[in-house]
């Protein structure tokens, strides 16, 4: 009697958006809320000096409270850097943090974000007043840990979260004068930014060796949420990252006192657009034709393939292929295709037998949705073969 060792096979996937921006490694998509943050240590209201610590627990959406689920985290936020310079780069002054997180900012709408007021991170940043050509600017450091582990060194946050993190920046404006706000994406390449079209934002130059974009002239109340004053950054698997943001008052110098703004952590709110494409398979024993509980010639096993959309853009022209290893068989069709959990005649390819040039699971045209998923039941035959204990590899591909 020959019996089948069974070899399941996992690899991520690269989805690219039909718009020609190219998707990334599949992985998942998170959101994240700052609420409630408390001063490091002691616990209190968090305190504005520079090396000062916040901390934020169980951030992500979606991912309950504590330990239990493992995708669930704290932040750690410290103030790591104020600096104010004048135009040579000579230190002058001082830049302060007039709020850490305010908990309520006013938002001026429309559109109306996804986020909440009281989700955003919003803290406040002043430079030196009244001054011509000054810049002033604050780092913020997050560091990442596990619901309720130890505070971390800064800079060196313990949880890795496997996956990628949409930051937007809310309100970048100017004063109605000559200061110019920025905010600054540090560790990340331009290609991970965006600014939306059209914008009041253009490039500037670095402060702190990220990618920056500095307002026009134009200003708004609150915080406004209109697109063109956003700019929007993704971080991918992040264990620590650091978000810059300040102002150079120009040549006038300013007296609009603190320079208050707003980062979203939701994908919905992102100008940057992408794709997340994850899959995931399995096989199992489904019709055991002799009955002797071993992989046998006869035997029916059906191989299941799930692919899920995390990212914040639709992936159209989706499609799964699947060439079946030697030694297994399908009859034409037999796949089961279900889109958002819901069986889908017209979404499977009628011609598929996992040989040749029938190696596509989907018909031609599918698209992948913003949070959706396509799951596929393939149903094999295993034949005979010529050694016992031959390996059944099969590894899909989209």
């Amino acid at each position: 009697m020959k019996v089948y060792t069974l070899k399941q096979s996992f690899r991520r996937f690269l989805a690219v958006l039909s718009i020609a921006s190219a998707g990334v490694a599949g992985a998942a998509g998170y959101d994240l809320e700052f609420v409630g943050g408390v001063a490091v240590p002691g616990g209190g209201a968090c305190t504005l000096n520079l090396g000062d610590r916040c901390r934020f627990n169980n951030v992500v959406i979606g991912a309950g409270t504590g330990s239990a689920n493992p995708f669930q985290r704290d932040v750690v936020v410290t103030i790591t850097k104020l600096v104010s310079v004048n135009a040579t780069g000579v230190v002058t002054g001082a830049t302060t943090v007039g709020v850490f997180d305010n908990p309520a900012p006013v938002l001026t709408t429309p559109p109306t974000p996804a986020a909440t007021a009281t989700q955003f991170f919003s803290p406040s940043v002043q430079p030196q007043q009244t001054t011509a050509d000054i810049t002033g600017w604050a780092e913020f450091t997050f560091d990442l840990v596990t619901p309720g582990g130890a505070t971390p060194a800064v800079g060196a946050g313990t949880a890795t979260l496997p996956g990628n993190v949409w930051v937007s920046s809310f309100d970048t404006d100017s004063d109605g004068g000559t200061l110019r706000e920025f905010v600054e994406f540090v560790g990340v390449p331009s290609t991970d930014t965006a600014l939306a079209a059209p914008t009041n934002l253009t490039p500037g130059t670095a402060v702190d060796a990220g990618v920056q974009y500095v307002s026009g002239a134009a200003v708004g109340a609150n915080i406004v949420t209109d697109p063109a004053f956003k700019a929007s950054a993704v971080y991918t698997n992040p264990a620590s990252f650091k978000l810059v943001y300040g102002a150079r008052t120009g040549a006038s110098g300013s007296t609009a006192g603190p320079r208050l703004t707003a980062f979203d952590f939701l994908r919905p709110d992102a100008i940057l657009l992408r794709p997340l494409v994850d899959g995931y398979k399995s096989v199992k024993l489904t019709t055991d034709a002799d009955g002797n509980g071993a992989i046998t010639p006869g035997d029916t096993l059906t191989y299941t393939v799930t692919y899920v959309n995390t990212g914040n853009a639709a992936v159209t022209g989706f499609q799964i292929t699947d060439l079946l290893p030697v030694g297994v068989t399908a009859a034409a069709g037999a796949q089961t295709v279900r889109l958002g959990g819901t069986v889908t005649a017209g979404a499977k390819n009628t011609a598929y037998t996992g040989a040749g040039a029938n190696t596509n699971l989907l018909a031609a045209g599918q698209t992948l949705p913003i949070n959706g998923t396509v799951s596929v039941d393939i149903p094999v035959t295993v034949g005979a073969v010529a050694a016992d204990n031959t390996t059944l590899s099969n590894q899909t591909t989209s």
